[in-house]
Protein backbone atom coordinates (compact mmCIF):
# COMPACT_ATOMS: atom_id res chain seq x y z
CA UNK A 1 0.00 0.00 0.00
CA UNK A 2 1.52 3.17 -1.01
CA UNK A 3 -0.15 6.51 0.49
CA UNK A 4 0.17 9.93 -0.91
CA UNK A 5 0.35 12.55 1.97
CA UNK A 6 -1.24 15.55 1.46
CA UNK A 7 1.00 18.62 0.55
CA UNK A 8 -0.99 21.37 1.87
CA UNK A 9 -2.93 21.76 4.86
CA UNK A 10 -5.75 24.29 3.36
CA UNK A 11 -8.83 24.88 5.18
CA UNK A 12 -11.17 24.50 2.10
CA UNK A 13 -9.03 20.52 1.59
CA UNK A 14 -12.81 18.33 1.20
CA UNK A 15 -12.24 15.29 3.27
CA UNK A 16 -11.17 11.99 1.40
CA UNK A 17 -13.51 9.32 3.25
CA UNK A 18 -12.36 6.49 0.33
CA UNK A 19 -8.45 7.20 1.82
CA UNK A 20 -9.69 7.06 5.71
CA UNK A 21 -11.68 3.53 4.78
CA UNK A 22 -8.54 2.04 3.05
CA UNK A 23 -6.37 3.12 5.74
CA UNK A 24 -8.63 1.36 8.16
CA UNK A 25 -9.04 -1.31 6.29
CA UNK A 26 -5.14 -1.68 6.33
CA UNK A 27 -4.91 -1.08 9.95
CA UNK A 28 -7.08 -3.87 10.53
CA UNK A 29 -4.76 -6.48 9.06
CA UNK A 30 -3.29 -8.65 12.00
CA UNK A 31 0.40 -9.13 10.21
CA UNK A 32 0.85 -5.13 9.71
CA UNK A 33 4.52 -4.26 11.57
CA UNK A 34 4.94 -1.45 14.19
CA UNK A 35 6.92 1.00 11.34
CA UNK A 36 4.03 0.57 9.12
CA UNK A 37 1.30 0.77 11.53
CA UNK A 38 2.49 3.81 12.55
CA UNK A 39 3.09 5.39 8.36
CA UNK A 40 -0.97 4.23 8.59
CA UNK A 41 -1.72 5.88 11.75
CA UNK A 42 0.16 9.03 10.86
CA UNK A 43 -2.12 9.36 7.58
CA UNK A 44 -5.10 8.51 9.29
CA UNK A 45 -4.78 11.10 11.89
CA UNK A 46 -4.09 13.95 9.27
CA UNK A 47 -7.09 12.87 7.53
CA UNK A 48 -9.49 12.83 10.11
CA UNK A 49 -8.50 15.96 10.52
CA UNK A 50 -11.00 16.99 7.09
CA UNK A 51 -13.57 15.01 8.51
CA UNK A 52 -13.31 17.28 12.12
CA UNK A 53 -13.07 13.63 13.77
CA UNK A 54 -11.45 14.44 17.12
CA UNK A 55 -12.42 11.39 18.97
CA UNK A 56 -11.13 9.15 15.85
CA UNK A 57 -7.96 11.59 15.45
CA UNK A 58 -7.08 11.90 19.27
CA UNK A 59 -7.07 7.59 19.04
CA UNK A 60 -4.93 7.30 16.26
CA UNK A 61 -2.63 10.09 17.76
CA UNK A 62 -2.61 8.16 21.13
CA UNK A 63 -1.83 4.57 19.07
CA UNK A 64 0.80 6.06 17.33
CA UNK A 65 2.98 7.77 20.06
CA UNK A 66 2.96 4.41 22.31
CA UNK A 67 3.91 3.40 19.20
CA UNK A 68 6.80 5.71 18.46
CA UNK A 69 9.58 5.03 20.67
CA UNK A 70 9.85 1.38 19.86
CA UNK A 71 10.83 2.92 16.41
CA UNK A 72 14.56 4.09 15.32
CA UNK A 73 15.46 7.58 14.28
CA UNK A 74 15.57 6.67 10.59
CA UNK A 75 12.03 6.29 10.97
CA UNK A 76 11.42 8.66 12.59
CA UNK A 77 12.93 10.85 10.35
CA UNK A 78 10.22 9.63 7.81
CA UNK A 79 7.34 9.92 10.03
CA UNK A 80 7.59 13.35 12.02
CA UNK A 81 7.80 15.15 8.64
CA UNK A 82 3.81 15.35 8.86
CA UNK A 83 3.13 18.60 10.33
CA UNK A 84 -0.36 17.05 11.45
CA UNK A 85 0.94 14.56 14.17
CA UNK A 86 1.97 18.06 16.09
CA UNK A 87 -1.45 17.73 18.42
CA UNK A 88 -1.26 20.17 21.11
CA UNK A 89 -4.09 19.40 22.58
CA UNK A 90 -2.06 16.16 24.04
CA UNK A 91 -0.48 18.17 26.11
CA UNK A 92 3.23 19.61 26.62
CA UNK A 93 5.06 15.54 27.51
CA UNK A 94 3.73 14.59 24.23
CA UNK A 95 5.06 17.75 22.48
CA UNK A 96 8.23 17.19 24.17
CA UNK A 97 8.85 13.77 23.25
CA UNK A 98 8.06 14.57 19.72
CA UNK A 99 10.91 17.58 19.48
CA UNK A 100 13.37 14.87 21.03
CA UNK A 101 12.80 12.51 18.38
CA UNK A 102 12.85 15.24 16.17
CA UNK A 103 15.92 16.08 17.14
CA UNK A 104 17.34 12.61 16.74
CA UNK A 105 16.40 12.36 13.77
CA UNK A 106 18.31 15.26 12.14
CA UNK A 107 21.33 14.06 13.23
CA UNK A 108 20.86 10.78 10.92
CA UNK A 109 19.25 12.72 7.84
CA UNK A 110 20.65 14.68 4.86
CA UNK A 111 20.46 18.29 4.71
CA UNK A 112 18.80 17.98 1.66
CA UNK A 113 16.12 15.76 3.55
CA UNK A 114 15.62 17.38 6.46
CA UNK A 115 13.52 20.70 5.35
CA UNK A 116 10.26 19.43 6.94
CA UNK A 117 12.52 18.32 10.13
CA UNK A 118 14.21 21.84 10.77
CA UNK A 119 10.48 23.10 10.04
CA UNK A 120 8.59 21.19 12.57
CA UNK A 121 11.32 21.90 15.04
CA UNK A 122 10.43 25.62 15.13
CA UNK A 123 6.78 25.18 15.42
CA UNK A 124 7.47 22.31 18.17
CA UNK A 125 10.24 25.04 20.20
CA UNK A 126 7.01 28.32 19.90
CA UNK A 127 4.69 26.21 20.96
CA UNK A 128 6.94 24.49 24.03
CA UNK A 129 8.18 28.18 24.44
CA UNK A 130 11.90 27.71 23.79
CA UNK A 131 13.28 30.61 22.00
CA UNK A 132 17.16 29.57 21.32
CA UNK A 133 15.62 26.42 19.94
CA UNK A 134 13.22 27.90 17.68
CA UNK A 135 15.67 30.73 16.33
CA UNK A 136 18.30 27.74 15.46
CA UNK A 137 15.92 26.02 13.84
CA UNK A 138 14.38 29.01 11.71
CA UNK A 139 18.22 30.06 10.69
CA UNK A 140 19.18 26.51 9.68
CA UNK A 141 15.87 26.30 7.26
CA UNK A 142 16.01 29.00 6.19
CA UNK A 143 19.58 28.49 5.01
CA UNK A 144 18.57 25.47 3.71
CA UNK A 145 15.63 26.79 1.73
CA UNK A 146 18.00 29.07 0.29
CA UNK A 147 20.16 25.82 -1.17
CA UNK A 148 17.42 24.09 -2.22
CA UNK A 149 15.19 26.59 -4.29
CA UNK A 150 12.19 24.47 -3.30
CA UNK A 151 8.69 26.04 -3.32
CA UNK A 152 8.88 26.08 0.24
CA UNK A 153 11.21 29.72 -0.33
CA UNK A 154 7.66 31.24 1.29
CA UNK A 155 7.74 29.46 5.15
CA UNK A 156 11.11 31.26 6.44
CA UNK A 157 8.97 35.06 5.97
CA UNK A 158 6.26 33.68 7.53
CA UNK A 159 8.32 32.55 10.39
CA UNK A 160 10.32 35.62 10.42
CA UNK A 161 7.39 37.73 10.57
CA UNK A 162 5.87 36.17 13.53
CA UNK A 163 9.43 36.19 15.77
CA UNK A 164 9.47 39.88 14.62
CA UNK A 165 6.01 40.79 16.12
CA UNK A 166 7.30 38.72 19.46
CA UNK A 167 9.89 41.28 19.12
CA UNK A 168 8.23 44.04 18.54
CA UNK A 169 9.66 45.08 15.21
CA UNK A 170 6.51 46.01 13.21
CA UNK A 171 8.53 47.49 10.31
CA UNK A 172 10.54 44.15 9.93
CA UNK A 173 7.51 42.40 10.13
CA UNK A 174 5.16 43.97 7.41
CA UNK A 175 8.55 43.60 5.53
CA UNK A 176 8.48 39.51 5.91
CA UNK A 177 4.88 39.67 5.22
CA UNK A 178 5.28 41.33 2.12
CA UNK A 179 8.02 39.18 1.08
CA UNK A 180 6.04 36.08 2.19
CA UNK A 181 2.86 37.25 0.02
CA UNK A 182 5.04 37.89 -3.04
CA UNK A 183 6.45 34.01 -2.78
CA UNK A 184 2.87 33.03 -2.28
CA UNK A 185 1.74 34.22 -5.48
CA UNK A 186 5.35 32.66 -7.04
CA UNK A 187 4.78 29.06 -6.09
CA UNK A 188 0.68 29.67 -6.07
CA UNK A 189 0.63 27.62 -2.61
CA UNK A 190 -2.36 26.47 -1.80
CA UNK A 191 -2.76 28.33 1.89
CA UNK A 192 -2.12 31.52 0.36
CA UNK A 193 -5.11 33.33 1.87
CA UNK A 194 -5.02 31.45 4.76
CA UNK A 195 -1.44 32.78 5.67
CA UNK A 196 -2.16 36.41 4.37
CA UNK A 197 -5.53 36.53 6.63
CA UNK A 198 -3.37 35.12 9.76
CA UNK A 199 -0.24 37.91 9.28
CA UNK A 200 -2.35 40.70 8.70
CA UNK A 201 -4.59 39.98 11.96
CA UNK A 202 -1.18 39.32 14.18
CA UNK A 203 0.31 42.79 12.85
CA UNK A 204 -3.20 44.59 12.83
CA UNK A 205 -3.91 43.53 16.50
CA UNK A 206 -0.78 45.14 17.70
CA UNK A 207 -1.33 48.23 15.37
CA UNK A 208 -4.88 48.54 16.65
CA UNK A 209 -5.70 48.63 13.26
CA UNK A 210 -8.06 45.66 13.05
CA UNK A 211 -11.06 47.91 11.95
CA UNK A 212 -9.35 48.26 8.36
CA UNK A 213 -10.02 44.27 8.30
CA UNK A 214 -13.58 44.82 8.32
CA UNK A 215 -14.81 44.01 5.37
CA UNK A 216 -12.57 40.42 5.62
CA UNK A 217 -14.43 39.66 8.53
CA UNK A 218 -17.76 40.10 6.69
CA UNK A 219 -16.47 37.41 3.92
CA UNK A 220 -15.17 35.19 6.65
CA UNK A 221 -18.22 34.76 8.05
CA UNK A 222 -20.14 33.20 5.48
CA UNK A 223 -17.10 30.21 5.65
CA UNK A 224 -16.81 27.31 7.75
CA UNK A 225 -18.47 26.15 10.81
CA UNK A 226 -19.12 28.21 13.76
CA UNK A 227 -16.43 26.87 15.74
CA UNK A 228 -13.85 27.16 12.55
CA UNK A 229 -10.53 29.35 12.23
CA UNK A 230 -12.20 31.63 9.68
CA UNK A 231 -15.23 32.54 12.09
CA UNK A 232 -12.84 33.01 15.08
CA UNK A 233 -10.22 35.12 13.26
CA UNK A 234 -13.82 37.22 11.98
CA UNK A 235 -14.91 37.52 15.23
CA UNK A 236 -11.91 38.65 16.76
CA UNK A 237 -11.09 41.25 14.26
CA UNK A 238 -14.99 42.53 15.17
CA UNK A 239 -13.95 42.61 18.65
CA UNK A 240 -10.76 44.27 18.08
CA UNK A 241 -12.44 46.82 16.15
CA UNK A 242 -14.99 47.38 18.74
CA UNK A 243 -18.09 45.20 16.72
CA UNK A 244 -19.42 43.99 19.72
CA UNK A 245 -22.98 43.19 18.44
CA UNK A 246 -21.48 41.02 15.68
CA UNK A 247 -18.41 39.31 17.84
CA UNK A 248 -21.66 38.41 20.72
CA UNK A 249 -23.47 36.77 18.19
CA UNK A 250 -20.41 34.73 16.76
CA UNK A 251 -19.36 33.28 20.53
CA UNK A 252 -22.64 32.34 20.88
CA UNK A 253 -22.63 29.72 18.65
CA UNK A 254 -19.63 28.29 19.73
CA UNK A 255 -18.76 24.80 21.60
CA UNK A 256 -15.49 24.30 22.92
CA UNK A 257 -15.99 20.72 21.62
CA UNK A 258 -17.10 21.49 18.09
CA UNK A 259 -13.54 23.34 17.75
CA UNK A 260 -11.54 21.00 15.58
CA UNK A 261 -8.67 19.11 16.67
CA UNK A 262 -6.43 20.82 13.62
CA UNK A 263 -3.14 22.18 13.11
CA UNK A 264 -5.01 25.71 13.93
CA UNK A 265 -6.99 23.97 17.14
CA UNK A 266 -4.95 26.38 19.67
CA UNK A 267 -5.14 29.44 18.29
CA UNK A 268 -9.25 28.84 17.43
CA UNK A 269 -9.59 28.16 21.55
CA UNK A 270 -7.00 31.34 22.34
CA UNK A 271 -9.20 33.78 20.18
CA UNK A 272 -12.30 32.65 21.52
CA UNK A 273 -10.78 32.31 24.81
CA UNK A 274 -9.79 35.95 23.75
CA UNK A 275 -13.52 37.09 23.56
CA UNK A 276 -15.78 35.45 25.77
CA UNK A 277 -12.70 36.38 28.54
CA UNK A 278 -14.56 40.17 28.24
CA UNK A 279 -18.09 39.65 26.30
CA UNK A 280 -19.02 35.81 27.21
CA UNK A 281 -21.09 34.42 29.67
CA UNK A 282 -19.95 32.63 32.45
CA UNK A 283 -20.83 29.32 31.16
CA UNK A 284 -19.00 29.94 28.19
CA UNK A 285 -15.56 31.56 29.56
CA UNK A 286 -15.73 27.90 32.27
CA UNK A 287 -16.19 25.81 29.31
CA UNK A 288 -12.70 27.45 27.66
CA UNK A 289 -11.03 27.68 30.26
CA UNK A 290 -11.14 23.76 30.90
CA UNK A 291 -10.48 23.33 27.26
CA UNK A 292 -7.32 25.60 27.63
CA UNK A 293 -6.39 23.62 31.30
CA UNK A 294 -4.05 20.70 28.92
CA UNK A 295 -2.44 23.60 27.26
CA UNK A 296 -1.49 25.38 30.49
CA UNK A 297 2.71 25.54 30.03
CA UNK A 298 2.16 26.34 26.27
CA UNK A 299 1.91 28.66 23.44
CA UNK A 300 -1.07 29.24 21.58
CA UNK A 301 -1.12 29.51 17.59
CA UNK A 302 -1.00 28.76 14.40
CA UNK A 303 0.89 29.24 11.10
CA UNK A 304 0.94 33.00 10.81
CA UNK A 305 -0.42 33.61 14.49
CA UNK A 306 0.50 33.75 17.83
CA UNK A 307 -2.08 34.39 20.83
CA UNK A 308 0.44 34.07 23.92
CA UNK A 309 0.70 31.59 26.80
CA UNK A 310 -2.39 29.59 27.65
CA UNK A 311 -1.70 30.65 31.15
CA UNK A 312 -2.46 34.35 30.27
CA UNK A 313 -6.11 33.22 28.84
CA UNK A 314 -6.86 31.15 31.54
CA UNK A 315 -6.11 34.14 33.73
CA UNK A 316 -8.36 36.31 31.79
CA UNK A 317 -11.44 33.73 31.93
CA UNK A 318 -10.56 33.11 35.77
CA UNK A 319 -10.53 36.80 36.48
CA UNK A 320 -14.08 37.35 35.10
CA UNK A 321 -15.03 34.57 36.97
CA UNK A 322 -14.27 35.61 39.89
CA UNK A 323 -11.47 33.73 40.73
CA UNK A 324 -8.68 36.46 41.02
CA UNK A 325 -6.06 34.94 43.48
CA UNK A 326 -5.88 31.80 40.84
CA UNK A 327 -6.40 34.13 37.82
CA UNK A 328 -2.79 36.28 39.64
CA UNK A 329 -0.66 32.97 39.95
CA UNK A 330 -1.63 32.50 35.71
CA UNK A 331 -0.52 35.86 35.18
CA UNK A 332 2.19 35.37 36.76
CA UNK A 333 3.37 32.48 35.33
CA UNK A 334 2.14 33.74 32.03
CA UNK A 335 4.98 36.79 32.53
CA UNK A 336 7.14 34.06 33.35
CA UNK A 337 6.84 31.87 30.00
CA UNK A 338 6.76 35.27 28.05
CA UNK A 339 9.99 36.42 29.47
CA UNK A 340 11.64 32.87 28.76
CA UNK A 341 9.97 33.67 25.27
CA UNK A 342 12.05 36.98 25.11
CA UNK A 343 9.00 38.84 24.05
CA UNK A 344 8.44 41.93 25.14
CA UNK A 345 5.70 42.17 22.98
CA UNK A 346 3.72 39.87 25.15
CA UNK A 347 4.96 40.59 28.26
CA UNK A 348 4.07 43.90 28.19
CA UNK A 349 0.50 42.63 27.38
CA UNK A 350 0.32 40.56 30.19
CA UNK A 351 1.25 43.10 32.43
CA UNK A 352 -1.20 45.22 30.91
CA UNK A 353 -3.73 42.54 31.36
CA UNK A 354 -2.74 42.16 35.12
CA UNK A 355 -2.97 45.61 36.07
CA UNK A 356 -6.46 46.37 34.30
CA UNK A 357 -7.70 43.25 36.08
CA UNK A 358 -5.85 45.11 39.28
CA UNK A 359 -7.58 47.87 38.70
CA UNK A 360 -11.04 46.76 38.89
CA UNK A 361 -10.38 45.13 41.65
CA UNK A 362 -10.24 48.55 43.49
CA UNK A 363 -5.75 47.37 43.99
CA UNK A 364 -4.43 50.79 42.43
CA UNK A 365 -1.13 50.16 44.13
CA UNK A 366 -0.88 46.91 42.81
CA UNK A 367 -1.66 48.09 39.33
CA UNK A 368 0.52 50.47 39.49
CA UNK A 369 3.34 48.58 39.75
CA UNK A 370 2.29 46.00 36.50
CA UNK A 371 1.85 49.16 34.23
CA UNK A 372 5.19 50.49 35.68
CA UNK A 373 6.64 46.77 34.64
CA UNK A 374 4.88 47.30 31.09
CA UNK A 375 6.50 50.36 30.31
CA UNK A 376 9.74 48.69 31.11
CA UNK A 377 9.02 46.22 28.73
CA UNK A 378 7.57 48.32 26.01
CA UNK A 379 10.80 50.58 26.21
CA UNK A 380 11.38 52.65 22.60
CA UNK A 381 9.43 49.96 21.15
CA UNK A 382 7.13 50.70 18.47
CA UNK A 383 3.51 48.59 19.14
CA UNK A 384 0.71 50.96 19.39
CA UNK A 385 -1.86 49.06 21.01
CA UNK A 386 0.04 48.46 24.10
CA UNK A 387 1.23 52.30 23.90
CA UNK A 388 -2.32 52.76 23.92
CA UNK A 389 -3.59 50.76 26.37
CA UNK A 390 -1.23 52.14 29.09
CA UNK A 391 -2.14 55.66 28.05
CA UNK A 392 -5.81 54.61 28.99
CA UNK A 393 -4.90 52.33 31.96
CA UNK A 394 -2.44 55.50 33.53
CA UNK A 395 -5.34 57.64 32.90
CA UNK A 396 -7.48 55.55 34.77
CA UNK A 397 -5.69 54.97 37.40
CA UNK A 398 -5.24 59.12 37.83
Amino acid sequence: LILKSRASFAASDPSDPDKVALVRAALAIPSVSDVHRADLLSELSTELMFESDNFGRRSALNELYAILPSLDAHDHARILQNTGLFAVMLGRDRLEMLDSMVDEALSVTHASQSLWLWSNRFWLNLYLGRRDVLDESARTFEESVAKARTRLEWLPALKSTMTCVLDGDLTSADRHAHEMTRLLKVWAVPEAANYQTTTSVMIGRERRTLGDLSWLAKVMEQMGTPASATRALAAYIRFASGDIEHATAAVDLVRVDEITEDNSYSAVLGLWSEIAAVIGTDEQRRSLAEGLQPLASLHLLTGGIYCGAANRLRALLLDRLGEHEQADVLFADAVRQHEELRSLTWVARTQLDWAESLLRRGLRDAARAHLDAAATALGDLDLPDNQLRLAELRAALS
